[in-house]
């Protein structure tokens, strides 16, 4: 039998090494994969909060945010 995983809401916070992303996502626009994400938690109804931390506006599990 499966435990069902209980439902919290969720705080996101993350750092990219830009010199990773210069390599290889793009050596003119390196932070615009940040941009890709915001869009992307955006639409899933994360909040910006600050810099790149994110908040769930709704109760979720681990596996059903992205």
């Amino acid at each position: 039998m499966t435990r069902r995983e209980v439902k919290h809401f969720k705080a996101l916070y993350f750092d990219l090494c830009v010199k990773d992303l210069e390599k290889y996502y793009s050596a003119a626009n390196p932070r615009g994969a940040y941009r890709k994400i915001q869009d992307y938690l955006l639409q899933r109804q994360f909040s910006h909060e600050q810099y790149s931390g994110y908040h769930s506006q709704y109760k979720t599990t681990y596996l059903l945010i992205l």
